[in-house]
């Protein structure tokens, strides 16, 4: 009887291992070519046998009758194509408009985009999951990947792909069945298929032929789930102090919110991005839930309040559980969806205490109202509603499966399942820290497996339900028993696996070979043999220690006592036979499962041959070159074949094929592995064995491993674009913009900015932006205003770099154009360079040495804020001509990524101001008076293009002609222009003449701006001037003064020339406000008086004022009155408790009017005071500002009293005070609106 490892195998059980698996009609042929068991492992002999292949289903294919594999561990599958949607690709057409020259005109462009809805088989089933899937070269999905990119990145892919896991309940695919009918798709239980839905193909050429699918299938995993994916308690963007956050949402993998009128957009990894002005306007109360529809969605109050949309109420809020009405809802949190088409309200039914949640449409129609009693909702009467600002608040996430619960105080943030509309049991609650230790109140929004929250502490968290998935090892026994039970005629008890104990990254079977075939394959990575062990197939892994000895006595037993029979006999195999070198071809487990190649090469043998031996089996690089080293040394092992007999007694009548042994002889020891064991009549065992070595099992190689390394999964995110109306920089002397494009994440693939002349119904192209965009950083802090001809050393600039990065300069550099940056925002840009740039210790970079106010812009070096943009100024940006006809239209912009589809998600209104066509301030500018009068205006004008520095050669005009305009102000506060010179040169006069008109003299003072003018955008920039003079040219309004005391002399002197009667006032040197000198008065006393006079008699406007230097507050303090007994009087000037006063008398007969200042005046101190009245209207003036008016028309009464000064006729109500200046004007009101007081002596001419 013979056992032999492969030919006892092969006649006795090949039968069952050796049939293909396609049917029986192959038994015989098993049996045939049993034999070849173990020929991966051994010097091939007998026929051949196809086995899989690397090859085999290496790309994708749409085969009818394609082999469905069958795998073990993880590993790559391109799989078949078996089904296209209608059977065609869908086609979408798109057509833009293309800019001509100057960015008008132009033409159209039509684009064809295609996109596949497939289903692609896998291979036989159940499996764990698919953990990573390629498109292309692509990848666009990895279940592996644990960080936050690498998650949203994954769960956006996978929401148009659904994997079926091939189990007996997976039920056929929807949409399959909306194209195909229902009831006539299965549901392919037992296969693993994938289902891809509208996959944009405008990457791949528009063809399945550039996308082929690969699926990395793993048949064993091991899965986790829920975790936090990011977590900045503050520091992200500024704190806030009130409950205005609202607008959660989540945008291309963005977070975004709104607060204050300002759009905050933030990365995953706690990176502010960028701050726009809202386009959904300013909310300046708490409440604001989002848009339904058209509709706003408010909450308005605070413990207890209404729900309201579009302005009508929906649902009360209550304030506390008490006063609940039976059989009311009670409101007790509302958000609503990104798209603005759901509004999800959670609500308490009083009657039954049942809660609930409702959703509603966009015409408010309620579509679901689900009970739970299991949801823990709670009343929440006495405090705020669920909404965002608050501190416990909720959203649905998008599709309306989950809902997430996030409570500061409680530090927990729990998700449910939504079912039906209704709201199931707790999934998961994470207790992980998420407020930071300034947060208490946020908004929220969830989107694609994974939670955002931003919080007024100034930090953002992220929770994620997704799994993600680890491959596991498959025992290679398992993989042995499996593949041969598929032969339907072994059960598990007939294998015996237990000395088996490697374990398998990945094999893939993909032909339809015998079962042998496919253990072959798995030899050679793992050697074992097969044998019979009774009835049992038994597997036995090679490498383990000697199973008895054969000593030399009981070698050479023969039948009968021959003695002609040799003890051992050993044949040598030529060393020339035997192969040089190996190599072993498998799928590298490191580099996405590509075909790898391993070698090991004998260099002392005399052989030549090459042996490559091909398995589809995953292993790394170390573990394949240990594979080829263990073949190539055992073929060189194994050339001694020794022979022998021995009694059949024990241990040896034990002995099996496989076994290793020790055999023992005088002149050597052998550690052999038995190949073939005869049992024969006549108790003598026959047996054949090689040499062996258990540490040859255990190689040591070391593999080449290529310095390739897979790419993760890529996350574009949403792009960014600032619009930059600049000054020229680069010469370029056309009318245009400059784009700033960037995305919010390292995988951005480049932009194409669009412009819409006709409100967003359609976009014409205005230029593409290619990766990785523009250089960009967010200022930390403000500068103010720095040298403008010097080097500004002084002003330190804190930026962080959201993307690209920046270094310093040398100053020689910085002079040529190196480090320009863009500092502000658009309609406050200003240029700036700089030449050091230092990285801080918190990762942000301190610009300074820096050059202000570049190309003209030093208007905006006091415009700044926190968060401005800081843009460098290089080859990343894009120029986009712009038509003329643009130029002061509001457009609407948008900036479409490379792969994007949505055009409004990033739209924007922009109007083109030309600041590169507008012309540049002037300098040096002065203004001369001459004796004539005449102001003297002269400038030099800047140019704002073409202004290098050459000898002998003025810069370029940059206009087709030279033109100015000087605008002549009132006063320092540049706010009223009262007259406008034009001029051709660089100078102008602004004459006697032109001053008496506008001022009624010359003046000895001017505010004036000078700007040259553009042809296209009109007047330029210029910078606030001033003329001071040392003429005189008086009051302009003199001829109305009827009365002016400077209180300089001891007489207290009338300009005017009226009799000045002292009293008991006298000149005082203890206060002046100017000339040294000022009236003192007491609390009593003969006031000073000037006698009656028609120029105290006032029909139209008047205006009586001073300074005043009051000493008490107490009681009433006359400033000046025309009343000589206590009876009516025309009017009436005076202090009461502090405020100014006045009172007055049209007829006698009565007060006609009256009015008492706001403000107190203050104590101890010099005040301007004045009481005018312009054109009906009587003002009290404190310091230059309106403090009450009232309104009084028609003459005042008259009378023969004289004007008192401070007191009363009677020497009572004194000012107990200092007066200065005092004049009185008739038919002139002097003040018409806030002013400056007076910072000398009123004029006397």
């Amino acid at each position: 009887m013979s056992k032999t490892v492969g030919q006892w195998v092969g006649t006795v059980v090949g039968a069952v291992i050796g049939f293909y698996t396609g049917g029986t009609s192959y038994i015989a042929l098993g049996a045939a070519v049993g034999g070849a068991v173990g020929a991966a492992v051994d010097p091939p002999k007998g026929p051949n046998i196809v086995g899989p292949r690397l090859s085999d289903l290496g790309v994708q294919t749409a085969s009818y009758g394609s082999t469905i594999p069958r795998l073990y561990g993880t590993c790559a599958v391109y799989g078949t194509v078996v089904w296209i949607e209608n059977n065609q690709l869908r086609e979408t057409k798109s057509t833009t408009k293309s800019g001509g020259k100057g960015g008008g005109g132009g033409g159209n462009t039509t684009t064809y985009s295609y996109s596949a809805t497939i289903a692609i088989v896998l291979c036989q089933g159940p499996i764990a999951g698919v953990r990573r899937i390629w498109a292309g070269s692509k990848l666009i999905y990895d279940a592996g990947d644990s960080s936050a990119t690498g998650m949203i990145a994954s769960s956006a892919a996978i929401s148009g792909i659904t994997i079926y896991t091939g189990d007996d309940t997976q039920m056929p695919n929807d949409r399959m069945q909306m194209t195909l009918g229902a009831g006539n798709v299965s549901a392919w239980r037992g296969i693993a298929y994938a289902v891809i839905e509208d996959f944009q193909l405008a990457d791949y050429g528009n063809s399945l032929l550039g996308c082929p699918f690969k699926f990395e299938v793993m048949s064993d995993a091991t899965f986790s789930q829920y975790s936090q994916q990011g977590y900045y308690p503050t520091g992200v963007f500024p704190q806030f102090s009130d409950y205005l956050m609202c607008l959660g949402r989540v945008e291309s993998g963005v977070m975004k919110f709104d607060h204050s009128g300002l759009t905050y957009s933030v990365t995953s990894d706690g990176v502010l991005i960028s701050t726009n002005a809202s386009n959904a306007g300013t909310f300046s109360s708490f409440g604001h839930v989002g848009m339904l529809g058209t509709q706003s969605v408010d909450y308005v109050g605070t413990y207890t309040g209404d729900l309201y949309v579009g302005g009508v109420a929906l649902m009360h809020h209550y304030s506390t559980s008490a006063t609940l009405p039976a059989g009311v809802w009670h409101m007790m949190g509302a958000c609503v969806d990104k798209a603005g088409t759901r509004l999800y309200v959670l609500a308490h039914r009083q009657s039954d205490a049942t809660n609930w949640l409702q959703t509603y449409d966009s015409s408010l129609n309620l579509l679901t109202q689900g009970s739970q009693s299991v949801y823990p909702f709670v009343t929440n009467a006495g405090s705020y509603p669920l909404i965002p600002g608050n501190d416990e608040v909720f959203t649905v996430e998008e599709g309306g499966d989950f809902l997430w619960k996030a409570n500061s105080y409680a530090v927990n943030v729990t998700l449910y399942p939504i079912v039906a509309g209704v709201v199931g049991s707790t999934l998961h609650s994470f207790t992980n820290p998420f407020m930071g230790p300034y947060g208490s109140r946020m908004t929220i929004a969830a989107e694609n497996q994974m939670l955002w929250g931003a919080h007024d502490g100034g930090g953002i968290f992220l929770f994620s339900r997704a799994s993600t998935g680890a491959p596991s090892l498959v025992p290679l026994a398992d993989v042995i028993s499996a593949e041969c039970l598929t032969t339907g005629y072994l059960s598990a008890g007939d294998i015996d696996v237990t000395t088996i104990t490697d374990d398998v990254r990945g094999y893939r079977i993909t032909n339809n070979a015998a079962v042998r075939a496919a253990l072959e394959a798995l030899q050679a990575p793992y050697p074992f043999d097969v044998i019979q062990d009774g009835y049992k197939i038994k597997f036995v892994k090679r490498g383990g220690g000697s199973v008895a000895t054969i000593v030399y006595e009981d070698m050479g037993t023969t039948a009968g006592n021959k003695t002609d029979e040799p003890r051992l006999t050993v044949v040598r195999e030529m060393d020339a036979q035997l192969p040089r070198r190996i190599e072993i071809s498998y799928f590298d487990a490191d580099r996405e499962y590509d075909t790898g190649e391993q070698a090991d090469e004998r260099l002392n043998s005399t052989g030549t041959s090459l042996i490559r031996v091909e398995v589809p089996v995953v292993m790394t690089a170390n573990e394949a070159a240990g594979a080829a080293s263990t073949l190539l040394y055992l073929y060189h092992l194994e050339r001694l074949d020794l022979s022998l007999s021995i009694p059949t007694r024990d241990p040896y009548n034990k002995l099996q094929p496989a076994d290793p042994i020790f055999v023992v002889t005088p002149d050597a020891t052998y550690f052999c592995r038995i190949t073939s064991l005869t049992h024969e009549s006549d108790r003598v065992i026959k047996l054949t064995a090689r040499l062996a070595a258990v540490a040859l099992y255990s190689p040591t190689a070391v593999g080449g491993v290529p310095n390739v390394q897979g790419p993760s999964v890529s996350l574009s995110g949403p792009s960014i674009m600032a619009i930059m109306d600049i000054p020229t920089v680069s010469g370029n002397d056309t009318p245009g913009l400059v784009i700033a494009a960037r995305g919010a994440y390292s995988g951005w693939r480049g932009a194409e900015a669009l412009r819409s002349d006709d409100g967003g119904v359609s976009w014409t192209s205005q230029v593409g932006i290619p990766p990785p965009g523009a250089t960009v950083a967010l200022a930390n802090n403000t500068i103010g205003s720095g040298p403008t001809n010097a080097m500004d050393v002084k002003n330190v600039l804190n930026v962080s770099m959201v993307n690209g990065d920046i270094s310093s300069v040398t100053e020689l550099a910085l002079f040529n154009g190196a480090n320009l940056f863009a500092y502000g925002e658009p309609g406050r840009w200003e240029i700036i360079g700089a030449r050091t740039v230092t990285l801080q210790g918190d990762g942000t970079y301190n610009l300074t040495n820096l050059l202000r106010g570049r190309y003209g812009t030093e208007w905006a070096m006091t415009s700044h804020a926190v968060y401005d943009d800081v843009i460098l100024l290089d080859g990343s940006l894009a120029f986009t001509a712009q038509p003329t006809a643009t130029l002061g239209a509001a457009r609407e912009w948008t900036v479409l990524g490379n792969g994007d589809s949505d055009v409004s998600q990033n739209q924007q209104t922009f109007t083109y101001a030309g600041e590169n066509l507008e012309c540049l301030s002037p300098v040096h500018v002065s203004a001369i008076q001459a004796a004539s009068g005449d102001w003297a205006i002269s400038w030099v004008r800047r140019t704002r293009i073409n202004g290098e520095w050459l000898d002998y050669v003025d810069v370029s005009l940059g206009e087709t002609a030279e033109s100015y305009v000087i605008d002549i102000y009132d006063d320092s506060a540049y706010t009223t222009i009262i007259r406008t010179i034009t001029a051709s040169t660089q100078t102008a006069t602004y004459n006697l003449a032109q001053q008496t008109i506008d001022w009624g003299s010359g003046v000895s003072d001017i505010y004036f701006r000078v700007s040259q003018v553009s042809d296209l955008v009109g007047t330029g920039r210029s910078l606030d001037s001033e003329g001071t003079s040392a003429f005189s040219w008086g009051d302009p309004t003199w001829a109305n003064t009827v009365a002016l005391l400077h209180m300089n002399d001891t007489g207290l002197t009338d300009v005017t020339g009226k009799t000045v009667t002292v009293g008991s006032a006298a000149r005082s040197s203890a206060q002046s406000k100017f000339g040294g000198y000022s009236a003192l008065f007491g609390a009593s006393g003969t006031p000073l008086d000037m006698p009656d006079s028609s120029d105290f008699a006032f029909s139209t406007d008047f205006c009586i004022e001073c300074f005043i230097y009051p000493t008490t507050s107490t009681g009433t303090l006359v400033i000046a009155a025309k009343r000589s007994a206590s009876t009516f009087c025309p009017f009436y000037f005076a202090l009461n408790a502090g405020n100014l006063y006045g009172i007055f008398s049209l007829t006698g007969a009565g007060w006609d009017a009256s009015l008492t200042g706001a403000t107190t005046v203050p104590l101890n101190q010099w005040s301007h005071v004045a009481l005018t009245r312009l054109s009906g209207t009587v003002t009290l003036w404190l310091d230059g500002v309106s403090d009450a008016t009232v309104g009084l028309s028609g003459a005042l009464m008259t009378n023969a009293s004289p004007v008192y000064i401070g007191g009363e006729y009677d020497g009572t109500k004194g000012l107990n005070g200092y007066l200065d200046e005092v004049r009185i004007k008739k038919g002139v009101a002097v003040y018409s609106g806030t002013f400056t007081p007076p910072t000398a002596p009123f004029p006397n001419f």
